[in-house]
């Protein structure tokens, strides 16, 4: 089966089957295809990540076949992995494996892995502009579950700017975890900013993590990988208002709703992890 008829495949079946499915079957036919090299040492990759940091793209390429053909690097998704404990074993038993969209952190991930001959990738954004990003999703644009109903509830009869500074509360309680777990392993893992990522010099900047991670992709084919999932064909139309991280590059800027004080207020509980990840 060639590239071109697997990804087809894919693409008409992936709105009658689930994204665990999918990578099953993924797996399943990725067996089959021949390696560029076969001659491969063991490897586990990480794509670690926080929520809002293009987590789903990143996934997407990594595990394209054709990514997969220059690496032998098999697909697992975190999220199946937590859904389903006894899929830890077979990614544990793969030769060469990715671990794509880890919302975790560092310690969780090495009792996943099980292993410490693990290379980890952190994609991290500015957290101000993930604060504006969850604010705008929280409030207005999520799907409704559980949670974003629990919080819409609570912001009812707020202020915009009362309704901002509750979810700069609520940010801070739920990324700080993964916020200051990263931190403290930054020794030892690379941290990759989202907004360099999607930035102009993307593709060299995608080659230069790649080859540091210990995989060599011939550079043509990592350009047209790169340009089957380019920014530009993701960036979408979103809800007024509301700016798409893609088209934005991740970058945000502070609702108009808000003063100079405000903004200085909600950058002094966000100063740590700012400063931390290298955003002057």
């Amino acid at each position: 089966m060639t590239l071109i008829s697997l990804r087809r495949l894919r693409d008409t079946l992936r709105p009658y089957i689930s994204s665990e499915s999918e990578y099953r079957l993924r797996r399943v036919l990725y067996r089959c295809m021949p390696l560029v090299d076969g001659s491969k040492e063991r490897i586990t990759i990480v794509h670690a990540c926080t929520w809002k940091t293009g987590s789903q793209w990143v996934r997407l390429i990594l595990s394209d076949p054709r990514i997969y053909r220059a690496t032998g690097c098999m697909p697992y998704v975190a999220a199946h992995l937590h859904c389903d404990s006894s899929m830890i074993s077979n990614f544990q038993a793969e030769q060469r494996v990715f671990l794509l969209a880890a919302y975790d952190e560092p310690q969780r991930i090495s009792e996943i892995c099980g292993s410490d001959a693990v290379e980890v990738f952190f994609v991290i954004r500015d957290p101000r502009a993930l604060l504006i990003s969850w604010y705008d999703s929280t409030r207005f644009t999520h799907v409704p579950t559980e949670g974003v109903l629990l919080h819409r509830d609570a912001m009812r009869g707020m202020t915009d700017t009362e309704a901002f500074f509750y979810c700069a509360d609520r940010f801070v309680e739920e990324f700080s975890p993964l916020f200051n777990g990263w931190l403290a392993a930054l020794d030892g893992n690379k941290i990759v900013h989202f907004e360099e990522l999607t930035g102009s010099d993307g593709v060299a900047l995608w080659h230069k993590l790649l080859v540091s991670l210990g995989l060599q992709i011939p550079k043509e084919t990592l350009e047209n990988v790169l340009a089957t999932y380019s920014v530009a064909k993701l960036a979408k139309p979103v809800a007024k208002g509301e700016v798409d991280k893609y088209a934005a590059r991740g970058r945000r800027s502070w609702p108009s709703h808000l003063s100079p004080a405000d903004i200085e207020h909600v950058e002094q509980k966000l100063e740590k992890w700012i400063l931390g990840f290298g955003y002057e």
